[in-house]
């Protein structure tokens, strides 16, 4: 279950048939209606969509690069005491 919804194979027997095989190359007839079949591999595909927005990974990394020199010129101040 994605999201709170079923998907289609789960809640009917033809959309299930259609995905039944790796290589659909037989017909598969339910009440006398001809089944169209998928790839089982492409149906499992899905592309993700991620945003990037470079002023802000430049503007948090260049913060963490700051705080990391903060942190060594602090512990080198520690071991010199």
């Amino acid at each position: 279950m994605c999201c709170g919804r079923l998907m289609p194979e789960r809640k009917s027997f033809r959309a299930y048939a259609s995905i039944l095989y790796l290589e659909p190359r037989m017909r598969v007839y339910i009440q006398g209606r001809k089944v169209r079949t998928k790839r089982l591999v492409n149906t499992l595909y899905k592309p993700r969509m991620y945003r990037y927005s470079s002023a802000r990974f430049k503007a948090r990394s260049e913060g963490e690069a700051k705080r990391a020199e903060e942190d060594a010129k602090s512990s080198e101040l520690l071991v010199i005491n």
